[in-house]
């Protein structure tokens, strides 16, 4: 492809996004990137509100890097605190003490 890793991000939150994770995933093997919305936008007296909770996202997302060999970036975009990035560092840590060969700092 020319490239060297493949990314999603934004506009869509992890659930809108797994179709393209697992088409990717099945059609080439190069790194993919993946970096959702804290879910898909709610308008709330004009302004975006997200609202998937830190444990909801990093749950869809650990549930990727388990499934999908090459994902080997994760991240949060729009609507995600830095309670969100906090339960992701966690669930990456409980992993590689884990030992898991999909889950690398």
């Amino acid at each position: 492809m020319g490239i060297n890793i493949f990314g999603l991000n934004c506009s869509t939150g992890p659930d809108e996004m797994t179709a393209s994770v697992i088409w990717l995933d099945e059609q080439q093997d190069l790194p993919i990137l993946v970096v959702p919305n804290a879910g898909m936008p709610h308008n709330e007296g004009g302004k975006a509100v997200y609202k998937m909770t830190p444990d909801k996202l990093t749950e869809k997302l650990e549930e990727f890097i388990l499934k999908y060999k090459n994902i080997k970036i994760v991240g949060g975009c729009c609507g995600t605190t830095p309670e969100h990035i906090a339960k992701l560092r966690k669930m990456i840590d409980n992993n590689n003490n884990n030992n898991n060969n999909n889950i690398k700092k």
